[in-house]
């Protein structure tokens, strides 16, 4: 938050405990809409580059995982798309099934079915390895943007201040 707001209502390091790391993910992917001609990380690129500007990417909000995936990702490609920022994942998701938007950066957990029915197509992922759970989907980096990785974590933080005894016994409950 402090690199998105100029002025924010706490301090995000002096009003904070961290308690664990929850979890961690893949990266996001990459999906277009099927009228997208593009096969490959590459041939997208290379669409992109032939059209600046002209591709729009949904993201879950300004700052959200998927608008800093897609933004990273073009910078790193040398392209330049364009943002359409809706009030979360869901709603952003529903315009690149129906394909008002081109592409989206989504996670593979929430997009996984409707890559598996053909609904969006998945180019590549942020992640340093495939998943298993989609392991036909290349990385970045296997897919000819080589150093591009882009993983984030979800994570328990308590106000500043709740006594050391309560965050030791919740991070151990959590990692049981």
């Amino acid at each position: 938050n402090p690199s998105l707001f100029k002025k924010l209502p706490y301090d995000t390091l002096a009003d904070f405990t961290p308690v664990t790391q929850i979890n961690a993910t893949w990266g996001n992917i990459l999906l277009v809409h099927p009228t997208v001609p593009a096969r490959s990380v590459k041939q997208f690129i290379a669409l992109a580059r032939s059209a600046p500007g002209k591709l729009n990417y949904a993201s879950a909000g300004v700052g959200s995982p998927p608008h800093v995936t897609a933004a990273l990702f073009a910078a790193e490609a040398g392209i330049k798309l364009t943002h359409v920022a809706y009030k979360g994942t869901a709603v952003a998701f529903t315009d690149v099934l129906s394909g008002y938007v081109e592409l989206m950066f989504a996670s593979p957990t929430f997009s996984q079915p409707h890559i598996q029915v053909g609904r969006v197509r998945p180019l590549g992922m942020a992640g340093p390895r495939r998943m298993p759970l989609l392991p036909e989907v290349p990385t970045f980096h296997e897919a000819g943007l080589p150093g591009f990785e882009l993983t984030c974590y979800h994570g328990l933080w308590f106000p500043a201040g709740v006594p050391a005894e309560i965050v030791r016994r919740v991070h151990a409950e959590a990692a049981k």
